[in-house]
């Protein structure tokens, strides 16, 4: 998307409505196109982007203290990590430069 420019009119309008710039391209991101040059962010349009967020949240939660080891470029083990492993892995990290 390219950037949007903002007429006098367009700028008065947003800041008394209070729609913020990121606003205007989440519509244009996620809303359905009218035509070649309007937007509408419908029930329909946001439900469908709640609902996906949603699941990346279940999906993060699922993977809460999980770890994955990669080793030339092929998995080695994945498994759930416990609060002192997380702090040891950590503390190796730093000396190692990685963090």
């Amino acid at each position: 998307m390219n950037a949007t420019t903002y007429t006098r009119h367009a700028e008065t309008r947003t800041q008394q409505r209070g729609t913020r710039k990121g606003d205007i391209r989440l519509i244009q991101e996620l809303g359905t196109p009218v035509d070649a040059d309007t937007w509408l962010m419908r029930s329909r349009d946001v439900a469908r982007e709640v609902a996906s967020r949603k699941r990346e949240i279940q999906m993060l939660e699922r993977l809460r203290n999980r770890k994955v080891v990669i080793r030339d470029e092929r998995l080695i083990t994945a498994c759930p990590s416990r609060p002192a492993d997380q702090k040891h892995a950590l503390r190796r990290g730093r000396k190692k430069g990685y963090l």
